[in-house]
């Protein structure tokens, strides 16, 4: 059964454009609702001020309707990249991974409340093929510890001390132990990874 303009499925929808096309990261995430990143260059071929969109569909099987939950119009063009994410708040984040001019490309990760209100952009300075919104192991900290976190970390990686230093019997002993032990997990090769200073 397919899914889409000249699908199997019956729309249940009064848009005139409806379906995806060029779709990114399509998943369900029950038996009946399924979430997708719509690039949308079918439907923006040659249209000016056309824009992709992040999408949420019923499927009814049963019936073999499908049905727009949520549309929303994420004011870019991606013609490329993409994915969507359901955040256990309740929002969506859905990356428009690949915008702009060849010399100046950059993606977007943007997230929508269920109404489609945009509440948060993160902007890249490059592709976005995937990105998804996790919270950070600093989360509920406050500013001065998660930059001494950054700092202590960032220090670790530059001189190769990794995890003794800073953990005491194989546990973190503070705010910022903690940080800087789990910044430190991350960086097995080479890498490093500390959520971003103001991420909530």
């Amino acid at each position: 059964m397919a899914v889409g303009e000249d699908g199997d499925f019956a729309i249940n929808s009064t848009e005139p454009n409806p379906w995806f096309s060029y779709q990114h990261n399509v998943h369900y995430v029950d038996e009946k609702t399924m979430l997708l990143f719509d690039n949308g260059n079918s439907r923006c071929f040659g249209v000016k001020n056309c824009h992709s969109r992040g999408q949420i569909w019923t499927i009814d099987e049963e019936n073999m309707t499908a049905s727009p939950v949520l549309n929303v119009d994420l004011g870019n063009f991606s013609d490329s990249q993409g994915s969507a994410e359901t955040l256990p708040n309740g929002n969506f984040v859905f990356t428009s991974g690949s915008q702009g001019p060849p010399a100046a490309i950059f993606g977007q990760s943007i997230e929508v409340l269920p109404d489609g209100t945009k509440v948060y952009v993160l902007e890249a300075g490059a592709r976005e093929y995937r990105s998804y919104r996790m919270r950070g192991c600093t989360a509920g900290y406050t500013d001065e510890t998660r930059q001494e976190a950054m700092r202590v970390a960032l220090r670790c990686k530059e001189t190769r001390e990794y995890h003794r230093p800073y953990l005491l019997h194989g546990k973190a002993e503070s705010v910022r132990d903690r940080a800087v032990a789990f910044a430190l997990r991350q960086s097995g090769d080479g890498s490093l990874r500390i959520p971003p200073a103001r991420f909530n």
